[in-house]
């Protein structure tokens, strides 16, 4: 039996990025806490891949980790946000991260535009800007 078949992935998901989830509020802004997190749910997007089942993960809480993973100083935090977002874009295609992309840095693109060819065109605007 699947992981994501043993227990709620959307509320374990949503509980993972909480602020309540943390043992205080300082916590949740920690490198050390956030990269472990942000695994555990790149770990479960893959498993429901193998399950085969749309399993719905709450987007929002998601995108937002994957965001201030990408926009981190912390080069460790930057590549677990970028494994994030190339784990979402697998499993469900550009669409849905489609509305982060556009909202990142030049610096947060050129860590996912080798693995998500629809983020070149933002990257290029990008670098027309500056």
């Amino acid at each position: 039996m699947a992981l994501c078949q043993t227990f709620d992935v959307g509320y374990m998901t949503s509980f993972l990025f909480k602020n309540a989830s943390y043992t205080n509020k300082k916590l949740a802004s920690s490198p050390k806490h956030t990269i472990p997190r942000m695994k555990i749910v790149e770990d479960l997007i893959r498993e429901s891949q193998k399950a085969n089942g749309e399993i719905p993960f709450p987007w929002g809480p998601v995108s937002e980790m994957a965001r201030r993973g990408l926009e981190a100083s912390v080069k460790e935090e930057r590549q677990a946000g970028a494994k994030l977002v190339v784990s979402v874009y697998k499993s469900n295609g550009f669409a849905k991260i489609e509305g982060l992309v556009q909202g990142l840095s030049k610096g947060g693109l050129e860590m996912i535009h080798k693995q998500i060819p629809e983020a070149e065109s933002y990257l290029k605007l990008k670098n027309q800007r500056v």
